[in-house]
């Protein structure tokens, strides 16, 4: 069965599948204006977001496993390294080869420079992470959870947690958080110290990742 369709203006040349199927990226064909784009195209909808143009051909898109990153190689010899949580280029690499393939765990990547070079490199992820989605202000402090997974802060308004894999958007709970949330030692639950005071209680939620892509957390 027929999913949906986009109008692309020129034949594919290549398509590479987001991890958790919230896009596709497409390369052209012919070496045009179109074809030196690096395009994000809606699994949902349908809608083309342009990140960026490489100076010659776009030659190969690959997204990471994890999700979080698209790797883009042009005929111009550079590789540009794309954060899908911001669509903002994260890095350039310099004289790179035409396509990159990842290891399964998304650590370490592979690229051909030239029929006779194979090079073997590790994927070092930026680290600052710049976090959206949360809708007051003042915010104060909070929590990680222990195996990292999850971070938990308070502002005027909600208690925010967000998935810091994969996540771009937080959950948000409506409570007054009286003082900074914490985590069981297995981070499956949230605990904080709500309402007014005077007249506080400790609720607990617990934990579990989002239903579809690019979703806030499941707090029960």
């Amino acid at each position: 069965a027929v999913l949906g369709a986009t109008h692309c203006p020129e034949p594919a040349a290549g398509l590479a599948w987001h991890a958790r199927a919230q896009w596709v990226s497409m390369t052209g064909y012919d070496a045009t204006e179109w074809s030196r784009g690096v395009w994000l195209i809606a699994v949902d909808g349908g809608a083309m977001t342009l990140l960026g143009r490489h100076k010659i051909k776009t030659a190969a898109t690959t997204f990471s496993p994890d999700g979080n990153y698209l790797m883009s190689s042009g005929w111009d010899r550079e590789l540009f390294c794309w954060d899908l949580r911001t669509q903002q280029r994260a890095f350039t690499f310099a004289d790179a080869g035409y396509r990159l393939d990842w290891s399964p765990d998304g650590t370490r990547c592979a690229m051909v420079l030239g029929r006779p070079r194979l090079q073997l490199y590790v994927f070092e992820r930026p680290a600052c992470l710049e976090l959206t989605g949360n809708r007051g202000e003042r915010l104060r402090p909070g929590a990680f959870s222990p195996d990292g997974r999850w971070l938990a802060l308070p502002d005027g308004q909600n208690l925010c947690v967000w998935e810091l894999a994969c996540s771009s958007h937080p959950a948000l709970l409506a409570a007054e958080v009286l003082a900074p949330p914490f985590f069981s030692p297995d981070g499956s639950q949230l605990f904080a110290l709500v309402g007014r005071s005077g007249d506080a209680r400790l609720e607990a939620w617990h934990i579990s990742a989002a239903s579809g892509p690019a979703g806030p957390p499941q707090l029960s």
